[in-house]
């Protein structure tokens, strides 16, 4: 408590020092009952001109005295008109008669369209650009039938005015961890709620899954998806921090609201916003195949065209909704993970415009505890900077920190896109004043995430065209703890086991023998919603095939040994598949099948990743081939896990050890002891 404190005085020291209150007591904010009548960051305002609990009582009074309510229209309009004058605290937004010359001022919750005096316009201008919170200063001044009697005499913000200079010198008295735990507390979030039970590096990448949620706001154009278990404040962010983004609640979309209305020729939610989230994206139906080609081209070019009307815009899009979870990760009937989208939008193509699948199951589910009671940044004021730093300078600072880590080779133009566009959304949020306060293993930490969230998006593509999208490694190169760290050799691509049950890896022989060599391909198992029996996905030659069907056949045959009932089993269906290469020696490939296997009917991942190769008998006795050793080169650039094996000789066993320092290696003779000694 004593660091928080700390970091408390410091953010109020650096920052309370400003011309305007831009920090406040984040738990002030949650005692505002008030703050679902007015945005977040309104209340938030109004209690950073005063930051005390006694302020509470007195600002919540003032907005229900000031603040109409939709379904009150009538009684505020009746004030109005009897008292003829009136001030209100709500939303103004201007737009501009281009034939008479006049602005025409709209306030939704009275219904009414105004005049506003002139001056107000000039000293406002955010009154134009999708339009403004703050305290309106109403009159009623009836002239003729022909002029809106109602005036905006006056106006005054209650949002706060950002400046950018300010916030990048502020940046300098903190460290990469504090800065981050700011900009946490900012968005309203408990950071020591967020990396409770985590050891320093999980706790890390936890903050940054965080973070990601402000990415969009932060980066120009940058569309992501997140799929996750329910209460866990996927839309928290989008609703709370800035007026720049919309949430769509699911339902019907039109093209009128999300493009441009043919008829007003007014724009649409994706030239307005700075973001536009889709929520409950499971419901939200798009319409016409035109309307998702639409979509599907402004997430390539920030461009669309309906009727005469065209709009450039830097709009970020964000999908957001549910998904079945099951032990911590996706329930394993999904085929892959974005099949929670409606049916419009598992398009490939589609599918592949998007920079970023955040494992929405990985982050901690709102509780008490949860939300910000440290200092923090105003709402209102972080939603505009982080605005403005889609404009900051960056590619020098950029470049700065990742040149020593090149993106891998062999990735399409989309993949370093959306790589890049990530890992600086999330560089710039965390060192915005560029490398020379950057920390070295944070860096490391928001590059491995940049390219594990769109691996994820890349390996969900594998697996709904896998004729279209071959697997092959997606990152930064020399990132330690990476999925898609150095690859080991030949161009490999990288293996990734243990995000989901059913994953292992099989150590196979290369194609040319005589070079002693081995390759690491993955063995994916999966139980299906409907059917029953073994389903063998993909290509695989005979002798692959008979060593999966002799795997699946123990398993059947000894299920109450392996700790299922019978029918748990031989009434489902399994379906099994090897990516990244095809299959040499096809025998061998009974061990890590069978291990695939077990881990998904138990539905439980391995722990780390592990690697396996062997034959197998009908009862479950295991072979070792004579290449073995050899073999054991391709795992050499992999991050150490477990390797298993049938039973060796003390002094191949020894040789093993001593080729895999930092792997645990387990040997068993018979498919039931590999059980019995390896823990899932």
């Amino acid at each position: 408590m004593a660091s928080e404190a700390g970091l408390n005085d410091r953010v109020t020291q650096v920052f309370g020092a400003l011309g305007q209150a831009v920090v406040l007591p984040k738990g002030l904010a949650l005692q505002m009952q008030a703050q679902g009548m007015v945005p977040r960051y309104v209340t938030e305002f109004l209690l950073a001109q005063r930051p005390a609990a006694e302020a509470v009582a007195a600002i919540r009074d003032y907005l229900e005295q000031h603040h109409p309510l939709p379904r009150d229209r009538n009684l505020w309009r009746h004030r109005l008109v009897q008292e003829r004058a009136m001030r209100i605290v709500d939303r103004l937004d201007v737009s501009v008669d281009v034939e008479t010359g006049q602005h025409l001022a709209k306030i939704t919750s009275l219904g009414l369209s105004c005049r506003i005096a002139s001056g107000v316009v000039d000293s406002h201008p955010g009154l134009l650009s999708g339009g403004m919170w703050g305290r309106i200063d109403l009159v009623w001044d009836p002239m003729d039938d022909e002029v809106p009697a109602t005036v905006v005499q006056d106006f005054r913000p209650v949002q706060v005015q950002a400046r950018l200079d300010q916030y990048l010198e502020g940046r300098h008295y903190f460290t990469a961890d504090e800065w981050i735990d700011l900009l946490l507390t900012s968005a309203g979030y408990e950071p020591a709620a967020v990396s409770d039970g985590l050891d320093a590096q999980d706790a890390l990448r936890c903050k940054l899954l965080m973070l990601m949620r402000l990415a969009p706001l932060a980066e120009s154009s940058l569309h992501t998806l997140e799929l996750g278990p329910k209460n866990t404040g996927k839309t928290y962010m989008a609703r709370n921090i800035s007026p720049d983004a919309f949430v769509i609640s699911g339902g019907a979309v039109t093209p009128a609201n999300l493009f441009v209305h043919l008829t007003t020729g007014v724009p649409g939610l994706l030239a307005q916003r700075r973001v536009v989230a889709f929520d409950e994206v499971a419901r939200v139906r798009l319409g016409s195949p035109e309307m998702v080609a639409a979509l599907k081209d402004f997430l390539e070019s920030g461009q669309f065209t309906r009727g005469r009307y065209e709009f450039a815009s830097d709009c970020s899009v964000v999908l957001l909704g549910n998904i079945d979870v099951e032990s911590g990760m996706p329930s394993p009937r999904y085929r892959h993970l974005c099949e929670p989208l409606p049916q419009e939008l598992r398009d490939s193509a589609f599918l592949d415009r998007l920079h970023a699948y955040l494992p929405g199951w990985e982050l901690p589910k709102l509780g008490p505890d949860s939300f910000a009671r440290g200092v923090g940044f105003v709402s209102d004021y972080f939603g505009e900077v982080l605005a403005r730093l889609r404009s900051l300078p960056f590619d020098v600072h950029y470049r700065e920190m990742v040149d020593p880590y090149p993106l891998l080779p062999g990735m399409t133009r989309r993949d370093a896109v959306a790589v890049e566009r990530v890992a600086r959304a999330l560089l710039k949020l965390v060192f915005p004043t560029g490398s020379a306060h950057a920390d070295r293993n944070v860096v490391e930490a928001i590059l491995s995430l940049a390219g594990e969230l769109r691996q994820r998006v890349h390996d969900q593509l594998c697996r709904i065209a896998p004729g279209e999208f071959p697997p092959r490694a997606v990152g930064f190169a020399g990132v330690p703890g990476s999925p898609a760290r150095d690859l080991a050799h030949k161009g490999t691509a990288p293996v990734r086991v243990g995000a989901s049950p059913g994953e292992t890896l099989f150590l196979d022989r290369e194609v040319a023998a005589e070079e002693g060599g081995g390759k690491v391909l993955q063995v994916e198992a999966s139980v299906l919603a409907t059917g029953r029996g073994l389903k063998l996905q993909g290509r695989l030659g005979p002798d692959a095939a008979e060593a999966v069907r002799i795997a699946y056949s123990y398993v059947v045959a000894n299920a109450r040994a392996l700790h299922f009932e019978p029918h748990a089993v031989t009434e489902r269906a399994i379906a099994l598949q090897v990516s990244l290469g095809a299959v040499v020696d096809g025998r061998t490939l009974a061990l890590p099948a069978f291990l695939a296997m077990m881990s998904a009917l138990r539905r439980e991942p391995f722990r780390l990743p592990v690697a396996a190769l062997g034959s197998s008998s009908l009862h479950g006795r295991l072979q070792m081939p004579d290449d073995v050793v050899s073999r054991l080169g391709a795992l050499q650039g992999l991050d150490p896990g477990v390797l298993v094996l049938p039973s060796l000789s003390h002094g191949a066993e020894e040789k093993v050890r001593e080729l895999l320092r930092g792997w645990r290696v387990v040997v068993a003779g018979d498919l039931g002891s590999v059980m019995r000694t390896l823990s899932l």
